[in-house]
């Protein structure tokens, strides 16, 4: 198949928000703006659609202000990431599907979002997990970047400690794991940066 997937996580109307009362932190309009320009940029240099897998809670009304219906994906989801040439995101759980399949995978922090700590922090651990580097230079060949985000070793060390580990608790949730890695990470750096 000659598409691409982006995973969409509702970042700007994602109920945790409003659960928690915390204020809006992505300007809706900003970010899927945002959004379409890098999909599509993607879509011209490299002559390949893109589908877009809603996150459970995204309006698909939302959605089709901004994009084709025909390219929001409803069913099927593991065999269009299964079927998809690699997958744009942030940091979906639901990317461990593309590590299954080991699809590339390149990790994205729109400006619209970048200001906001929590969504920044959580995507560069998750990249850093995968061996990836975070971010496309959108004025320089995107091919390369795209593809070469395979990283074998990292990946298998990723299904090992978040998917697949006989070692992992078998009662734990990913982000449970995820929550604990990331607070690991944290101290550890803020242990360099002190020092």
């Amino acid at each position: 198949q000659n598409y691409f997937i982006f995973i969409d996580q509702n970042l700007p109307d994602h109920p945790d928000m409003f659960y928690r009362d915390k204020k809006i932190l992505v300007e809706r309009d900003s970010y899927w703006d945002e959004l379409k320009l890098i999909l599509n940029k993607i879509k011209k240099d490299l002559n390949i659609d893109f589908r877009i897998i809603p996150h459970p809670t995204t309006s698909l009304n939302i959605l089709k202000k901004y994009f084709d219906s025909s390219q929001i994906i409803s069913s099927n989801k593991n065999l269009y990431i299964k079927d998809c040439k690699f997958v744009i995101c942030h940091d979906s759980t639901l990317v461990q599907l593309a590590v299954l399949w080991n699809k590339p995978i390149k990790p994205i922090i729109p400006k619209s979002i970048e200001k906001e700590l929590t969504y920044t922090l959580n995507i560069k651990f998750f990249a850093n997990e995968l061996g990836l580097k975070v971010n496309l230079d959108l004025n320089n060949e995107l091919s390369d970047q795209i593809y070469s985000s395979y990283n074998k070793k990292s990946y298998f060390e990723y299904k090992k400690k978040y998917i697949i580990s006989s070692n992992s608790d078998p009662d734990s949730f990913f982000w449970d794991i995820f929550t604990k890695e990331l607070l690991l990470y944290d101290e550890k750096n803020n242990l360099k940066n002190s020092n």
